[in-house]
C-alpha cells in the first residue's frame, strides 16, 4: 500500500510497500500454492528486475512468483541429483 514517508533528513517520499502477504494473496488468486521461501524469492526478484517505467503491479508479481517457483524447482532437482550420486 502506498503511503507518504518522512525520512530523518526531512526528505518526503511516496513509498509503495509490497509484503510476503501480498505475494501469498497473488498466488492464491491465481490458484498457486507457495511457501515462505518462494514468497521471499518473489520479492527479491521483483526488487532486482522490475521496470521502473511500469512499476510493480499484480501482473509483474505473478510473473515473479512463477519465476521463483521455477528457480525453486530447479534447486530441488539439483539437490535430489546430488543425493542420488
Amino acid at each position: 500500500m502506498a503511503h507518504i514517508k518522512t525520512y530523518e533528513n526531512g526528505t518526503i517520499a511516496l513509498v509503495d510497500t509490497w509484503t510476503t502477504e501480498d505475494v501469498y494473496s497473488c498466488a492464491e488468486d491465481n490458484d498457486l500454492s507457495i511457501n515462505e521461501d518462494i514468497a521471499i524469492k518473489t520479492l527479491e526478484l521483483m526488487a532486482r528486475s522490475h521496470d521502473a517505467n511500469i512499476g510493480i503491479n499484480w501482473n509483474s508479481m505473478l510473473f515473479a512468483i512463477e519465476q521463483a517457483m521455477q528457480i525453486s524447482s530447479k534447486e530441488s532437482n539439483n539437490v535430489f541429483d546430488l543425493i542420488n550420486d
